[in-house]
Protein backbone atom coordinates (compact mmCIF):
# COMPACT_ATOMS: atom_id res chain seq x y z
CA UNK A 1 0.00 0.00 0.00
CA UNK A 2 1.83 3.14 -0.71
CA UNK A 3 0.14 6.61 -0.33
CA UNK A 4 -0.64 6.80 -3.57
CA UNK A 5 0.35 5.90 -7.24
CA UNK A 6 3.90 6.60 -7.77
CA UNK A 7 5.50 6.80 -11.12
CA UNK A 8 9.37 5.76 -10.68
CA UNK A 9 11.99 3.47 -12.58
CA UNK A 10 13.95 3.42 -9.82
CA UNK A 11 16.08 0.83 -12.05
CA UNK A 12 13.11 -1.74 -12.27
CA UNK A 13 11.03 0.06 -14.75
CA UNK A 14 7.98 -0.18 -12.48
CA UNK A 15 5.77 2.89 -11.38
CA UNK A 16 5.58 3.20 -7.06
CA UNK A 17 2.48 4.20 -5.40
CA UNK A 18 2.72 5.27 -1.58
CA UNK A 19 0.29 5.27 1.29
CA UNK A 20 0.85 6.17 4.55
CA UNK A 21 -0.57 3.75 6.76
CA UNK A 22 -2.55 4.22 9.25
CA UNK A 23 -4.99 2.06 11.18
CA UNK A 24 -8.27 0.48 9.68
CA UNK A 25 -10.12 1.59 7.25
CA UNK A 26 -7.20 3.36 5.16
CA UNK A 27 -5.25 0.40 5.16
CA UNK A 28 -8.33 -1.62 4.01
CA UNK A 29 -8.96 1.05 1.17
CA UNK A 30 -5.70 0.99 -0.14
CA UNK A 31 -5.22 -2.72 0.19
CA UNK A 32 -8.72 -2.37 -2.16
CA UNK A 33 -6.77 -0.10 -4.20
CA UNK A 34 -3.95 -2.78 -4.93
CA UNK A 35 -6.00 -5.34 -5.55
CA UNK A 36 -8.60 -3.68 -8.08
CA UNK A 37 -4.73 -3.00 -10.16
CA UNK A 38 -3.83 -5.67 -11.95
CA UNK A 39 -0.60 -4.04 -13.37
CA UNK A 40 2.86 -5.54 -12.51
CA UNK A 41 4.18 -2.38 -13.60
CA UNK A 42 2.64 -0.39 -10.47
CA UNK A 43 4.03 -0.99 -6.88
CA UNK A 44 2.34 0.23 -3.97
CA UNK A 45 3.89 0.74 -0.67
CA UNK A 46 3.17 0.98 2.73
CA UNK A 47 4.40 3.75 4.38
CA UNK A 48 3.84 3.23 8.16
CA UNK A 49 2.75 0.60 11.23
CA UNK A 50 0.07 -1.65 11.32
CA UNK A 51 -2.81 -1.79 14.01
CA UNK A 52 -4.40 -5.57 15.10
CA UNK A 53 -7.60 -4.99 13.31
CA UNK A 54 -5.34 -4.76 9.93
CA UNK A 55 -2.90 -7.54 10.77
CA UNK A 56 -4.58 -10.46 9.70
CA UNK A 57 -5.22 -8.80 5.92
CA UNK A 58 -3.20 -10.23 2.91
CA UNK A 59 -0.14 -8.30 1.74
CA UNK A 60 1.28 -10.39 -0.63
CA UNK A 61 0.76 -7.92 -3.81
CA UNK A 62 2.11 -4.56 -1.81
CA UNK A 63 5.48 -4.07 -2.36
CA UNK A 64 6.13 -2.21 1.05
CA UNK A 65 4.09 -3.42 4.08
CA UNK A 66 3.34 -2.06 6.90
CA UNK A 67 5.54 -2.27 9.84
CA UNK A 68 4.86 -3.88 12.84
CA UNK A 69 6.04 -0.86 14.76
CA UNK A 70 5.90 2.88 14.37
CA UNK A 71 8.62 4.45 12.12
CA UNK A 72 10.77 7.01 13.04
CA UNK A 73 10.28 9.87 11.22
CA UNK A 74 13.44 10.24 9.44
CA UNK A 75 12.41 6.62 8.56
CA UNK A 76 8.94 7.70 7.13
CA UNK A 77 10.62 10.36 5.33
CA UNK A 78 13.17 8.14 3.51
CA UNK A 79 10.28 6.11 2.50
CA UNK A 80 8.43 8.91 1.07
CA UNK A 81 11.33 9.78 -1.10
CA UNK A 82 11.15 6.48 -2.87
CA UNK A 83 7.58 6.86 -4.73
CA UNK A 84 6.35 9.28 -7.04
CA UNK A 85 2.69 9.85 -6.48
CA UNK A 86 1.32 9.70 -2.61
CA UNK A 87 -2.44 7.77 -2.85
CA UNK A 88 -5.42 8.82 -0.53
CA UNK A 89 -8.09 6.37 -0.95
CA UNK A 90 -10.20 7.34 1.90
CA UNK A 91 -13.67 9.34 1.42
CA UNK A 92 -13.23 12.97 1.04
CA UNK A 93 -15.20 13.90 4.11
CA UNK A 94 -12.91 12.17 6.49
CA UNK A 95 -10.62 15.37 5.19
CA UNK A 96 -13.34 18.50 5.58
CA UNK A 97 -12.89 19.50 9.35
CA UNK A 98 -9.66 18.05 9.93
CA UNK A 99 -6.33 18.54 7.48
CA UNK A 100 -4.20 15.74 6.79
CA UNK A 101 -0.56 15.71 7.44
CA UNK A 102 -0.06 12.91 4.57
CA UNK A 103 -1.10 15.73 2.53
CA UNK A 104 1.36 17.96 4.15
CA UNK A 105 4.15 15.67 4.39
CA UNK A 106 3.25 14.73 -0.04
CA UNK A 107 3.80 18.63 -0.50
CA UNK A 108 6.74 19.05 1.35
CA UNK A 109 8.52 16.20 -0.42
CA UNK A 110 6.34 17.40 -3.97
CA UNK A 111 4.91 14.12 -4.47
CA UNK A 112 2.23 14.64 -6.69
CA UNK A 113 -0.96 12.89 -4.84
CA UNK A 114 -4.40 10.94 -6.25
CA UNK A 115 -7.12 11.79 -3.90
CA UNK A 116 -10.69 11.51 -3.77
CA UNK A 117 -12.84 14.83 -4.10
CA UNK A 118 -12.84 17.25 -0.84
CA UNK A 119 -13.26 20.94 -0.22
CA UNK A 120 -9.95 21.19 1.03
CA UNK A 121 -8.02 19.45 -1.88
CA UNK A 122 -10.52 21.36 -4.66
CA UNK A 123 -9.30 24.72 -2.77
CA UNK A 124 -6.01 23.98 -3.36
CA UNK A 125 -6.26 22.77 -6.74
CA UNK A 126 -8.60 25.95 -7.39
CA UNK A 127 -6.09 28.33 -6.23
CA UNK A 128 -2.83 26.73 -6.95
CA UNK A 129 -3.36 24.34 -10.14
CA UNK A 130 -3.83 20.91 -9.71
CA UNK A 131 -1.14 18.67 -8.10
CA UNK A 132 -2.16 15.29 -8.88
CA UNK A 133 -5.85 13.76 -9.70
CA UNK A 134 -9.03 14.25 -7.74
CA UNK A 135 -11.25 11.43 -7.99
CA UNK A 136 -15.14 11.44 -7.51
CA UNK A 137 -15.26 8.49 -6.07
CA UNK A 138 -13.36 5.33 -5.21
CA UNK A 139 -14.05 3.08 -8.02
CA UNK A 140 -13.19 6.37 -10.21
CA UNK A 141 -10.01 6.72 -8.15
CA UNK A 142 -8.93 2.91 -8.80
CA UNK A 143 -9.59 2.99 -12.72
CA UNK A 144 -6.91 6.37 -12.29
CA UNK A 145 -4.65 4.18 -10.66
CA UNK A 146 -5.09 1.13 -13.42
CA UNK A 147 -5.03 3.56 -16.79
CA UNK A 148 -1.81 5.20 -15.26
CA UNK A 149 0.15 6.72 -18.32
CA UNK A 150 3.78 6.83 -17.59
CA UNK A 151 3.74 9.21 -20.49
CA UNK A 152 1.06 11.10 -19.48
CA UNK A 153 2.75 11.61 -15.50
CA UNK A 154 6.04 12.39 -16.66
CA UNK A 155 4.69 15.11 -18.81
CA UNK A 156 2.26 16.51 -15.85
CA UNK A 157 5.02 16.18 -13.11
CA UNK A 158 6.61 19.38 -13.71
CA UNK A 159 3.68 21.58 -13.74
CA UNK A 160 2.50 19.14 -10.67
CA UNK A 161 5.45 19.90 -9.31
CA UNK A 162 5.78 24.20 -9.65
CA UNK A 163 2.46 23.70 -8.13
CA UNK A 164 3.43 22.18 -5.54
CA UNK A 165 6.85 24.03 -4.42
CA UNK A 166 3.95 27.23 -4.73
CA UNK A 167 2.17 25.32 -1.79
CA UNK A 168 4.69 24.77 -0.09
CA UNK A 169 6.52 28.06 0.14
CA UNK A 170 3.33 29.46 0.71
CA UNK A 171 2.98 27.25 3.76
CA UNK A 172 6.58 27.91 5.35
CA UNK A 173 6.28 27.74 8.95
CA UNK A 174 7.77 31.38 9.16
CA UNK A 175 4.68 32.37 7.02
CA UNK A 176 2.13 30.66 9.00
CA UNK A 177 3.49 31.46 12.15
CA UNK A 178 2.96 35.28 10.72
CA UNK A 179 -0.65 34.47 10.27
CA UNK A 180 -1.27 32.05 12.92
CA UNK A 181 0.06 35.38 14.88
CA UNK A 182 -2.00 37.93 13.53
CA UNK A 183 -5.20 35.51 13.40
CA UNK A 184 -4.80 35.17 17.57
CA UNK A 185 -4.11 39.41 17.67
CA UNK A 186 -7.38 40.02 15.44
CA UNK A 187 -9.11 37.25 18.03
CA UNK A 188 -7.81 39.85 20.93
CA UNK A 189 -8.63 42.74 19.96
CA UNK A 190 -12.32 41.08 18.91
CA UNK A 191 -12.70 40.20 22.67
CA UNK A 192 -11.74 43.13 23.77
CA UNK A 193 -13.52 45.40 21.77
CA UNK A 194 -16.42 42.81 22.63
CA UNK A 195 -15.84 43.59 26.17
CA UNK A 196 -15.59 47.27 26.33
CA UNK A 197 -19.50 47.18 24.23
Amino acid sequence: MGGGPAISHHGKGQDRIRRPCAPGQRVRSFRGARLSCSRDDIEFHVIGHSSPETDHLDTAKLARTPSKTPLLRDEYLEALEEVDLVCLPLPGHVYDFTGSGTVSDAIAALKPLIVLRNRTMEAMFARYGPIGWLADERQDLFRLIGALDPGEFARSRSSWGNNLTAIREARRPELLAKSYAASIEMANESQYDGSRA
